[in-house]
């Protein structure tokens, strides 16, 4: 069993909106218009910002990097997600979520996988740290369980097709995709819910129509500034002055924040394909937001980050992500550490590692970064 160090670099309503997606679109257009007039409305235009490199340090003001242990029972593959609470860390790989502690330290496995009795293949999760409880969603996204910090399961219950969730004073926000009423049509309701503890849910808003229920399950479509939360619509290929919007949430209410505008980029080609895929775009705190996307021209995938600072009005256009200009482990893509956090993971693995970390070797489980960013 190996001992790990850590290196620190310090620098409402109960009720459902149910109109027809025509008429949604014609009511968002009308909305933009006017939201367009108004100066609390930004549009950022990404394809106007100069593709450049970008250390992390311009917008980190700290980053530990934590060697997290490596034995039997804590083998790691790609670290899904992270959550942390005080001096815990609660790690998401291979659908079994781990529990280490800030120095990397092994605790227990939370989680056991399988679909047997007490089994789950987690695919998503967060933590209560009111209750110190951890809530996972099986990968069908209908398994629910919730554990104490010790592992203890505390109940398992069941719900439908759950895409994306996060918790957030007592409520659960949760991303769904709602069966077709009628099976010949084939279109699917994507609506954001709101439940409570108990999962019973006493708010729904209706999003939008999906021809098939193909949204990445786990993908953060919720996130916060600091003191409410914002939805980017979940669908990668919808129209696209919704696709590329970021929205406030305010009750049972979505208003338009802002715009990432892609330009002619960002149009359906002439051959009924984009070549450009919006991910989603989240608020990594009150100061920053960053927006992730993808082009594919002549066979060629490229990967680019966008991230813009509320403060300074400073835009970053990057691509392949932030360059690591501390531990100098090449370019990172930076992951939020649940709502409200103001802080981001990323890791590596021994491959990367070589000028800052020598001694891990390919059988040692990642390092571990994570930083806060500047407020």
């Amino acid at each position: 069993m190996r001992m790990n160090e850590v290196d620190f670099f310090s620098f409402s309503s109960g009720r459902c909106i149910d109109s027809t997606i025509s008429m949604f679109l014609i009511l968002v257009v009308a909305f933009f218009t006017a939201c367009h007039q108004d100066k609390n409305f930004l549009v950022l235009d990404v394809q106007k910002t100069v593709v450049s490199e970008v250390d992390i340090t311009e917008i980190a003001e700290q980053i530990t990097a934590i060697r997290l242990e490596t034995n039997y029972d804590c083998v790691l593959s790609a670290i899904r997600d992270v959550r942390k609470d005080d001096s815990l860390l609660f790690i998401l790989s291979h659908r079994v979520i781990y529990l280490f502690d800030i120095n990397g330290n092994f605790k227990k496995v939370i989680t056991k996988r399988g679909r047997g009795p007490g089994e789950i293949s987690v695919s998503m999760f967060e933590i209560d740290k009111k209750n110190k409880e951890i809530i996972a969603i099986g990968d069908s996204g209908e398994q629910i369980i919730h554990y104490k910090y010790d592992g203890t399961v505390v109940k398992q219950t069941k719900f439908a097709n759950i895409r994306d969730f996060s918790v957030f004073n007592d409520v659960f926000w949760i991303i769904v995709t709602m069966p077709p009423k009628d099976a010949q049509t084939g279109f699917y309701d994507v609506c954001l819910l709101m439940a409570d503890k108990n999962w019973e849910v006493f708010d729904t808003i209706r999003l939008h129509t999906v021809e098939t229920p193909a949204i990445n399950v786990g993908t953060k479509y919720v996130s916060s500034g600091e003191y409410c939360l914002f939805l980017n619509y979940p669908n990668i290929a919808f129209e696209q002055t919704i696709r590329d919007t970021l929205y406030r949430i305010e009750g049972s209410n979505l208003i338009p924040e802002l715009r990432i505008n892609h330009g002619q980029y960002g149009n359906m080609q002439s051959s009924g394909y984009y070549n450009l895929t919006s991910l989603p775009i989240i608020r990594l705190s009150e100061r920053y937001l960053i927006a992730h996307y993808i082009t594919i021209e002549n066979s060629q995938l490229e990967q680019y980050f966008f991230c813009y600072d509320f403060i300074t009005e400073k835009k970053y256009h990057t691509n392949g992500g932030f360059t690591d200009n501390v531990f100098r482990t090449g370019k990172i893509q930076l992951s939020s550490i649940g709502l409200f956090s103001n802080e981001f993971f990323y890791y590596k693995w021994s491959d990367e590692l070589s000028e800052s970390f020598p001694e891990r070797t390919e059988d040692d489980n990642p390092v571990l970064f994570i930083g806060t960013l500047k407020k």
